[in-house]
């Protein structure tokens, strides 16, 4: 996969994934001082999945004149989002199998939430998913994870 990471996600997540043989740029070295708003237009036009602890590029994403069509947020949710408990999840990430282009997503212990941008309207100030908007949830395929469907977790 083609991949940036934010630059707030720790470094050793973006070595295990450029490990596992992924294309993945961290913002904190390879887009140094950029803005969040300005890591979409490049993750777009060079089809990377933008990788962030930053609930900010919800509303970012949300928020663009152009929905993304071939790219994605991902937003991990773990507290602290230290790398060892970050780890599971990233490896759920790569190994979900899942075609991220188009969407806005959230992974957390309890697993994957999908919203496809095209038909995202907006999000409540708390991040929660307005009636109607469609979405797609997904248990995260892990043993050491919990494995349920539950609705877009509090941010």
């Amino acid at each position: 996969m083609r991949l940036l990471a934010d630059e707030n996600f720790p470094k050793p997540s973006v070595e295990a994934l450029r490990a596992g043989g992924h294309d993945a740029l961290w913002a904190r070295t390879d887009c140094a001082g950029w803005r969040d708003v300005a890591l979409l237009a490049p993750a777009e036009s060079e089809k990377r999945i933008v990788l962030t602890l930053d609930k900010d590029f919800w509303q970012i994403a949300v928020q663009r004149r152009n929905p993304l069509a071939q790219s994605e947020v991902v937003l991990f949710r773990i507290h602290p989002a230290t790398p060892e408990r970050l780890a599971p999840l990233v490896d759920a990430f790569a190994a979900a199998g899942i075609t991220w282009a188009g969407h806005i997503s959230i992974i957390t212990v309890d697993g994957i939430q999908m919203v496809a941008a095209r038909g995202v309207r907006r999000l409540s100030s708390t991040g929660r998913r307005f009636a109607g908007t469609p979405s797609l949830r997904l248990p995260l395929r892990s043993a050491i994870l919990p494995v349920h469907s539950p609705l877009l977790p509090s941010v």
